[in-house]
């Protein structure tokens, strides 16, 4: 699991999770204690993945598997891509207290990553 903070806003709060390493990522922002309005996501690689793999975003519903939904996925060698940043345009999705949302990357070529997930609390 990702590390955890909580932030207050003008007219609510928002809830940030962060993780950074070198190896396959597999992080989960959840599952939520909260309804939240996904905000955006952003990731840093220190360099462009060359190894043909697919990063994913996925809603891991609290009601089970057959609820479970593929949000976004991209293959990041096919445009060299170091930075990915994925807002409500690009994931328009609601989260219920109970779900989590997954980021997944095989990340073979071992890059160094820095990612952050970010939550609009109380919008269910």
């Amino acid at each position: 699991m990702a590390t955890e903070e909580r932030e207050q806003l003008q007219g609510g709060y928002i809830r940030r999770y962060y993780e950074t390493g070198s190896a396959a990522i597999s992080v989960s922002a959840g599952p939520l204690p909260f309804a939240a309005h996904f905000d955006h996501l952003s990731i840093k690689f220190d360099a462009a993945p060359t190894t043909s793999e697919n990063f994913t975003v996925t809603k891991d519903s609290k009601l089970g598997a057959a609820y479970d939904t593929l949000l976004y996925s991209l293959n990041l060698s096919t445009s060299s891509v170091t930075d990915l940043v994925l807002t409500r345009d690009d994931i328009a999705a609601v989260f219920g207290a109970g779900d989590t949302l997954l980021i997944e990357f095989p990340n073979t070529d071992t890059a160094t990553y820095g990612l952050e997930i970010v939550f609009e609390e109380g919008s269910e």
